[in-house]
């Protein structure tokens, strides 16, 4: 009797173990992780579903999701606006220094030198009668004497040099060496388009220039039969090496510093942030602005709404700018990513003229007829007609302002109508470029690329445009930071926020200061197709590119398009799969 309430007693408390046992793998399987390890499994679900595609370093591209991600724009809480200055970025009441508030004073007429002062590590001394354009305003920090801004430490301020010819122009020991380099490239105004130099220059080919034509039909056929046989893993490594911009046919890096502007190259509109390591082409016409002042945003200046072309921390971070051993580091650094978006050729022109030619602010007009001894506004078509016509030299100096300045779509136009395909070394080394979208996606794409190098979670998400332009004008390049009050929404970077009906509103790209022309929309107002076909004609390599981007909702590689664009360069890649 007693032995068999023995084996009773065991067999009910092996029943009660196993019970124990599966409810505590239930709870397990619904139950968070623990925070020790939460971070870790969240890091790993967020590079699987970037909220836009990114294009692999081995070429290839990953899908685009659908929908935006679940998480909510930042709302304004009273907690984010006390004690702003003494919160970490892990705190759930955040604010990047360039959203904490300045002192307003009360006249409405207010001196420039309250607000505005010369940045300590601005190597050039301003002595004009304005300092706001020049300066920085409402970051008295960036003055202080002992001031290491724009960097974030004195160690990244001594590793960051700069080209000795921005100091002292003429008398920099490299200054007549480049001034040779820059002069000589000047005579090519219409360069052969090599696309993928680097994959040519190694110990057994070290002098290989491509010349080939683009793809035809059979070529394209072709092509998709046989990417599917290249090893993009096994050739990335020769995407960011053998760079060497002086060997190839646009003028070197740092030609801006001997011209001023005119005729500078194509590597003065590269555009840094050095914390992220990570280099973005600023094409003029397409949202190069707004990513200068995502820069200016994440450099923490305050005034970083205002017109940022003529701003000292931005010149700092210009790739054109740098000494030659820090450029070509850059350049030849893998863990450097390059990136850039592309627009529909014709809408860039027709904004660039729209902007520029014929646009609402007579200021910006009467200077671009000015400039080229224009006695009225041409019409689009006038304009178009200007630019098709051909030149025979490049004005490589400023000059007299003359109308034939504007003749020419070559490499050495106007950085509002050059092609975009002569910016930042596209044209040579298309493969170096990892992140190559479009400005259609430009939402997604901007935010799945600030995610992966890490810029999203303390500063894009924090993106805050607030302007209105009528009544700041002629303060341009001394706004305020936005006046944050307790219900804003900060929408991020790019982002598109949503109307009270559900729809979506503007983007930043949309918005910036005194660009927006809603070129898309009218197209068909100005575009004949006679013209259209004129201008398929001038921008011919960039709607080779713009036709494969432009069907793509993800980021696509630059290796991945030097292969479809150019024979040489599939046949290259093929020989090193």
């Amino acid at each position: 009797m007693i032995r068999a309430n023995f084996y009773i007693g065991a067999l009910v408390i092996g029943v009660w173990l196993v019970c124990t046992w599966m409810v505590n793998i239930s709870i397990s399987n619904h139950v968070p992780a623990s925070p020790r390890f939460a971070k870790k499994s969240h890091l790993h679900s967020s590079n699987k579903s970037k909220i836009a595609a990114i294009a692999d370093d081995d070429g290839s591209d990953s899908k685009l999701p659908r929908g935006r991600k679940n998480d909510s724009p930042i709302k304004i809480e009273p907690q984010h606006l006390r004690n702003y200055e003494d919160k970490s970025t892990s705190s759930p009441y955040y604010l990047p220094p360039a959203l904490h508030p300045v002192k307003k004073y009360k006249s409405q007429h207010y001196n420039m030198t309250e607000y505005c002062c010369q940045m300590t590590n601005d190597p050039i001394i301003h002595k004009g009668p304005r300092i706001d354009c020049p300066g920085i305003c409402h970051t008295h920090h960036a003055c202080a004497a002992n001031s290491t801004y724009p960097f974030r430490s004195l160690a990244e301020k001594d590793a960051w040099k700069l080209n000795d010819i921005m100091w002292n122009k003429k008398k920099s020991d490299g200054y007549e060496q480049l001034k040779e380099k820059c002069d000589a490239k000047t005579r090519m105004l219409h360069p052969s388009f090599d696309w993928c130099l680097q994959w040519f220059w190694d110990d057994k080919i070290s002098n290989y220039t491509t010349r080939h034509a683009g793809p035809t039909e059979t070529d394209e056929k072709l092509i998709d039969q046989t990417i599917h046989k290249i090893n993009f893993q096994k050739i990335s490594k020769y995407s960011h090496q053998n760079i060497y911009p002086e060997k190839s046919s646009l003028p070197p890096p740092g030609c801006s510093l001997i011209t001023e502007g005119a005729g500078s190259g194509s590597y003065q509109h590269l555009i840094l942030f050095p914390s992220a390591k990570l280099a973005v082409c600023g094409i003029y016409k397409v949202g190069s602005t707004q990513w200068l002042q995502f820069l200016r945003f994440v450099l923490g200046a305050k005034d970083y709404q205002s017109n940022p072309h003529s701003k000292p921390d931005v010149k700092m971070m210009s790739f054109d700018k740098l000494s030659k051993d820090l450029q070509m580091k850059i350049l030849n650094d893998p863990e450097w990513k390059f990136a850039t978006f592309l627009r529909d050729p014709a809408e860039r022109l027709l904004s660039t003229y729209l902007d520029r030619v014929s646009g609402k602010d007579e200021i910006q007009t009467g200077w671009f007829r000015k400039s080229y001894n224009l006695r009225k506004r041409p019409s689009f078509s006038e304009f178009v007609e200007y630019i098709s016509r051909n030149r025979t030299q490049c004005p490589f100096r400023q000059g007299n302002p003359t109308t034939d300045r504007l003749f020419g779509v070559d490499w050495c136009a106007d950085p509002h109508w050059r092609p975009q395909t002569f910016n930042c070394g596209l044209s040579e080394f298309l493969p170096r470029f990892s992140y190559i979208g479009s400005l259609d996606n430009a939402e997604t794409q901007s935010r799945a690329l600030l995610e992966e190098v890490g810029l999203w979670d303390d500063f894009g998400k924090y993106y805050h445009w607030n302007v209105n332009k009528s009544e700041n004008r002629g303060f341009e390049c001394s706004l305020f930071p936005p006046e944050l009050k307790v219900g804003d929404t900060l929408i991020g970077f790019q982002q598109r926020p949503k109307a009270k009906n559900g729809s979506h509103g503007h983007t930043a790209s949309d918005t910036a200061y005194g660009h927006s022309t809603s070129a898309q929309s009218k197209l068909a107002k100005y575009y004949t197709p006679k013209l259209m076909e004129t201008v398929k004609r001038l921008y011919r390599k960039d709607f080779e590119l713009w036709d494969m981007v432009k069907v793509e909702s993800k980021f696509l590689s630059g290796g991945k398009l030097a292969v479809r664009i150019s024979r040489e360069c599939q046949r290259r890649a093929l020989t090193m799969s």
